[in-house]
């Protein structure tokens, strides 16, 4: 602090809020010693002419010369203002330019600290404009010193007229006028910076902020941005450094206004400069303000009172908010500050009060035990000691602050706790808070700094006083879990304690580290105390399983909701088999907690599922055989899952809560998908092992997948990501295996392009569908049905409505799916030649857009409604609810080819044979997964052997179960080869279709694009697809050896691109012993050799010519006259492209 600064404050911190309010008749009322220093800026007011001429501000004008009048000192003050303020500018400027010249020459600042400072004698002795020009002197070159940012050269600077306390208002009154008359050449900020270096500095800049108090935080960031651009690193300067003058000159400021202590505080935070500025200002100024605020200076008060009426601590929150903070170089500056403080022990301020504040807050809680408190703990958890500890709902907050700080202290800088301040902390986190939601926390917090700071036991007497709390904790964390909070200690305790059980330190470590939002390193070794109050006294592993069914499940819960939850502990307990091991059921909590789930989808739900599934299938421990059903849990039912999706409204279920098919989530019904799924694809990867045992888990019905809505489901969880964040891509994953027709890449492209094709014509139509839905109401299922019926005659109602359906932004997916029965019913009217084509188009739209929602479903009744025995060709109304149909979704599984035995009409229409050939690729996917499905369903065992002999033989009967289990999949490939080829040679008789009335066209039509055409077009682009989906060619190999109308050949090269590959079968075809698979091999050679010119083609065309040949031989030629006439073309083709 500069000489002169220890006396009382300079400006009174009341006048400085009058003045800076303008409040002049509080100024009126302030003693005269007090005004003194604003007299410049009174004066000044009083006696100049302003800007403002109001009526207001003359009466202003006259308080301020009441206060003039009031002062002695106001003559003299005045006398300042009368020089000539022009001339003193021209002198000072003339004068700068001459010191900053002579520094130049001379290459150092060395002249400039030579020149003879002024006297007091002499500045006594002169007039009032010699008396500025030796201040303008005295501040130019020091303002030229300052300029060179180097605190070591202003130091030197020796300055004998603010030395003088009796002068001291006079010169800092001719300084204000020079700062306010001359703003260029004398800048208060300047002025400020100057002052640090002359003595009795602080209470110059005091005053001159006083005057200008407009500029005090202008002044306050300015002396921030002299510390920082000092070139002086060191302590080699004269007198006190750099730091130490600005931190006395903020403090100076802080007591001329204290209210302003919490902006300079932040100031040293965002610079991360003067930390012991930054204590200080916590100590002094903001605690202890906050202190008179509630009336803690009152003596009369117990500790206990004011530990309840005081907030937390806000110097604890200032040293947790730092150490915590984000920006590692404010936790980097802070934590130095705080290491090298710790070193200093008990002389550091900031840790005294720490201390004191930590024995506060443990000394308001303590009574005697045989006191009644409403937070004493149940007789059932009684502690023997005499004396108890107990927080009210209002110090929880404040006791987990201090245990936040005293973490982050050993987190980030390293302290170590003294003996008294761990005797303190162990009383603190073993105080009984009150069931609240203050209280849960604290508990939480108190429990992970046990876990992290296992030092705190340094006895048996701590020990008994933890064993008792946890056991408390134990008893009461049920009556927790009934508060009004998103999450509990509860769950905290049960996870360390699961931890703890398997020897799992670093993740009890871990947890705890999470509670508290930090990262501390502990040694393991030290948890062997805290290990066997957990795991012997407290926590035995049967306890840990019943005591988690017994926490309720969380009602709603979401991604949002933070903290430990019971599903946490329930998961572990699970991965570890402890329900298995203990004989307890936990498939009904787990089944409530997946029902009452709400968006966003909480991230453990998924692997609490995956875990749940592997208990139900794979044995609790390696060391079982066989599987014992009392150590099982039991999947849920059928009737359980249908349940959650409202297809079982009958269903028996013996729960605590209803709901209906439309108050369940759509992350509980994806939970419940990927249940399904996930269970059924274990049990299948599993079942060579749970073959050989006794009580092996059971399979779903083929039915149960068939109810459940999949692909609506995962529409919405598309369009409503949350609800499915981190599990759709699992499910997805899931379908692929299990339920690939419902994941067609051609359904994907399709839905893709709906949500991309929002053209401006689409926008035309909705806005047009829009103005019309005004209009009338929205379709019902029977009237959409009627105007389909009718639209041979009237279309324009159908082609309204059916867009109206088609266009998502128009109709959404629960409204569109009430229309399945209508539209596929009334597909045999839009057979009828009189309907325009544009209404089966816009029929098609719908039909796809229902596709991508309820597929199976709409495949069902498409078909049903197509068969030629169908009642939907002559019915004039939709059939009643619940009538049996002709088919299911297990037949066309069964026999995907009844898909391509519907009417000859709907297979001549391109508009239906799009919808086939749809269905078609979808039915034979689903047939293959259902044969894999098969086939690892019912494993094949060594014959004349059960599971008991096989298991004691096993090493024998493998080999022979392997050799079974290739036979079985070499017939399903055959089976599935022979499947598509049949489905391929069905689309090749729809290529030779007659057309009805198209017969008789003529070769000029032939190039147009008729619906005869249209339709080759298509089954040949289902051949294709067909054939490249085959790795191995099984499928154009297996149709071309059974040959088929020799006419088609040249529209299947024409219009399949891949089939060329069957040029590789006609050599053995050529090999067969029937002439009639000769010629259809050459006709087939012939027209490809035509088609694909390549040089492999070749061969082939040479080897057909060679066996041309011998077809055509005597005997031959005798017995097989007209046949191998037939093949004359084709040896002209091939001798042509031989050529």
């Amino acid at each position: 602090m500069n000489k002169g600064d220890g006396d009382k404050e300079f400006v009174n911190s009341k006048l400085l809020k009058l003045i800076s309010h303008l409040d002049l008749n509080g100024l009126l009322t302030i003693p005269l010693e007090h005004i003194r220093p604003i007299l410049p800026f009174v004066v000044r007011g009083a006696l100049c002419e302003g800007l403002d001429t109001s009526n207001e501000w003359e009466g202003q004008k006259l308080k301020l010369l009441q206060l003039c009048n009031r002062s002695t000192y106001s003559n003299d003050v005045l006398q300042n203002l009368t020089v000539d303020f022009g001339v003193l500018q021209e002198d000072a400027l003339k004068l700068r330019d001459e010191q900053k010249k002579e520094m130049v020459a001379s290459g150092s600042a060395d002249s400039l600290l030579k020149m003879a400072a002024y006297t007091i004698a002499v500045y006594e002795q002169s007039n009032v404009e010699d008396r500025y020009r030796m201040l303008i002197r005295e501040m130019v070159t020091l303002i030229n010193l300052c300029e060179l940012h180097d605190s070591r050269i202003a130091s030197r600077f020796n300055s004998q007229l603010f030395s003088s306390v009796v002068y001291l208002h006079t010169v800092t009154d001719m300084l204000c006028y020079l700062c306010a008359e001359l703003p260029t050449g004398f800048h208060l900020l300047d002025i400020c910076h100057a002052m640090l270096y002359v003595p009795n500095g602080n209470k110059t800049i005091c005053k001159l902020v006083a005057n200008n108090f407009e500029a005090f935080h202008s002044v306050c960031i300015h002396l921030f941005h002299i510390l920082e651009s000092d070139k002086c690193r060191d302590d080699t300067c004269k007198g006190p450094s750099l730091e130490v003058r600005v931190e006395s000159a903020l403090l100076a400021l802080c007591d001329m206004n204290r209210d302003e202590a919490a902006t300079i505080r932040a100031l040293c935070v965002q610079h991360c400069q003067m930390a012991t500025l930054a204590v200080t200002l916590s100590l002094d100024y903001i605690h202890g303000s906050q202190q008179q605020q509630d009336g803690i200076d009152d003596d009369r008060k117990s500790t206990t009172a004011a530990a309840i009426r005081l907030p937390v601590n806000s110097l604890v929150l200032f040293v947790t908010g730092l150490l915590m903070s984000n920006d590692d170089k404010t936790k980097t500056w802070f934590s130095t500050y705080l290491k090298r403080e710790s070193s200093t022990g008990s002389e550091s301020r900031l840790f005294k009060h720490l201390s004191e504040e930590l024995r506060t807050v443990v000394k308001s809680g303590e009574f005697h035990a045989d006191l009644q408190s409403p937070t004493k703990p149940s007789q059932q958890h009684h502690v023997h000691e005499t004396k108890m500890h107990c927080l009210l709902d209002s110090q929880c907050v404040r006791a987990a602050g201090l245990i936040r700080m005293y973490c982050a202290l050993k987190a980030k800088v390293g302290v170590t706790f003294t003996q008294e301040d761990s005797n303190y902390l162990l009383l603190l986190i073993t105080c009984f808070p009150p069931r609240s939601i203050a209280g849960a926390r604290f508990l939480s917090l108190a429990l992970g700094m046990l876990l992290v700071c296992p030092g705190l036991l340094t006895g048996p007497v701590e020990e008994k006083r933890v064993r008792d709390w946890i056991a408390w904790l134990a008893g009461v964390s049920l009556e927790m879990e009934h508060t009004e909070t998103s999450s509990s200690f509860a769950e905290q305790l049960l996870l360390t304690a699961i931890h703890l059980l398997e020897d799992r330190k670093q993740d009890a470590v871990r947890l705890a580290c999470s509670t508290l939002g930090m990262k501390i390193n502990v040694d393991p070794n030290q948890f062997a105390r805290i290990k066997n109050i957990f795991t012997k006294d407290v926590f035995p592993p049967q306890k840990v399983a019943e005591h988690a069914i017994k926490v309720p499940i969380t009602k709603e819960i979401n991604a949002n909701m933070e903290g430990y939850l019971p599903v946490h502990c329930v998961y572990q307990l699970l991965k570890t088999r402890a329900f298995s091991q203990g004989k307890i059921h936990v498939k009904t909590w787990i089944y409530e907690q997946i029902c009452s789930t709400k968006v966003p989808l909480h991230p453990h739900l998924q692997p609490l599922i995956q875990e749940y599934v592997g208990t139900l299938v794979n044995p609790p421990t390696t060391r079982h055989g066989f599987r014992v059903d009392h150590v099982l849990n039991t999947p849920f039912t059928e009737d359980e899952i249908l349940r959650v999706f409202g297809k079982r409204k009958d269903a028996k279920i013996s729960y605590d809560f209803h709901k209906t098919a439309d108050e369940f989530s759509l992350p509980t019904k994806l939970l419940m998908l990927y249940y399904t799924l996930l269970y059924e694809e274990n049990v299948l990867n599993n079942m060579k092992d749970l073959a050989l045992q006794p009580n092996r888990p059971r399979r779903y019905s083929s039915s149960l997948m068939n109810k459940i809505p999949v692909k609506l489901l995962l529409h919405k969880a598309q369009r409503e990501p949350r609800a499915s964040q981190g599990l759709y891509p699992a499910l997805i994953g899931l379908l692929i295996n299990h339920l690939p027709h419902l994941c067609m890449a051609s359904d994907w492209l399709e839905e893709l392009d709906d949500d991309t094709s929002m053209t401006s014509s689409t926008t035309t139509i909705v806005a047009t569908i829009s103005r019309n839905k005004q209009a009338s109401s929205s379709p019902t299922p029977e009237q959409l049905y009627t105007d389909l019926r009718c639209s041979a005659l009237i279309p324009a109602p159908a082609i309204i409505h059916l867009r109206e359906l088609s266009t998502p932004h128009m109709t959404s997916a629960d409204d569109v799916i009430k229309f399945v029965k209508a539209l596929t019913w009334s597909l045999p009217h839009l057979l009828d030649h009189k309907v325009a084509r544009r209404v089966r188009k816009e029929a098609l739209k719908l039909w796809f857009r229902l596709n991508s929602l309820v597929p199976r479903k709409l495949w069902v009744l498409t078909v049903s409604s197509l068969l030629p025995s169908s009642e939907a060709w002559a019915a004039n109304s939709l059939p009643p609810r619940g009538q049996q149909l002709a088919i299911d979704f297990e037949m066309l599984v069964t026999d995907p080819l009844i898909v391509l035995s519907v009417h000859r009409r709907a297979l001549q229409c391109p508009e239906f044979l799009e919808m086939i050939l749809r269905m078609l690729p979808a039915c034979i996917s689903a047939n293959k997964s259902h044969t894999i499905s098969m086939l690892k369903a019912n494993p094949t065992l060594a014959k004349g052997q059960n599971p008991l002999q096989w298991f004691k033989n096993r090493q024998g009967a493998a080999a022979e179960q392997q050799n079974l289990e290739k036979e079985k999949e070499k017939l399903r490939l055959a089976y599935t080869a022979t499947l598509k080829s049949a489905a391929v040679q069905m689309l090749i008789e729809i290529c030779g279709m007659e057309f009805d009335g198209q017969h008789e066209q003529t070769s000029s039509k032939l190039f147009l694009l008729t619906s005869r055409r249209e339709v080759q077009c298509l089954a040949c682009s289902a051949i294709h697809q067909f054939f490249i989906n085959d790795s191995n060619n099984e499928t154009a190999k297996l149709v071309s050896i059974q040959g088929y109308a020799p006419e088609l050949i040249e529209i299947l090269v024409a219009g399949v691109p891949s089939a060329h590959i069957c040029t590789d079968f006609v050599a053995e075809l050529l090999q067969e012993a029937n002439y009639k698979k000769h010629i259809f091999a050459i006709e087939l050679a012939s027209q490809l050799c035509l088609h694909y010119r390549l040089a492999p083609q070749m061969a082939v065309a040479k080897l057909c010519i060679n066996t041309m040949s011998a077809l055509v031989t005597g005997e031959f030629l005798v017995k097989n006259f007209d046949p191998s006439r037939a093949i004359i073309p084709q040896n002209f083709r091939l001798i042509s492209l031989k050529m």
